[in-house]
């Protein structure tokens, strides 16, 4: 018979017979914003996450200058993406 493998993760129990580790995915979606951040992660705890992932970068380290996004706020209608990002 295969032993059926289980973890302890942060005080949760993981594996087969234990309820799934739900993790909420905010992503980028904080903008930026370290209170937005924490209210959404204040949101997922209460709604039952377990845990968060959040995402953040530097537009300077990954974007193209040379792109453009659209932006109907921008005059043109149109913004490099990095300005975007910025």
């Amino acid at each position: 018979m295969v032993e059926k493998k289980r973890i302890n993760f942060c005080g949760k129990l993981l594996g087969a017979g234990h309820p799934a580790f739900l993790v909420a995915e905010i992503g980028f979606n904080h903008n930026g914003d370290v209170e937005l951040a924490k209210r959404m992660i204040e949101s997922a705890a209460n709604n039952g996450a377990d845990a968060v992932k959040l995402q953040t970068f530097v537009a300077r380290e990954m974007i193209s200058n040379s792109l453009l996004a659209d932006d109907p706020d921008h005059p043109g209608n149109e913004i490099p993406f990095y300005e975007f990002f910025q």
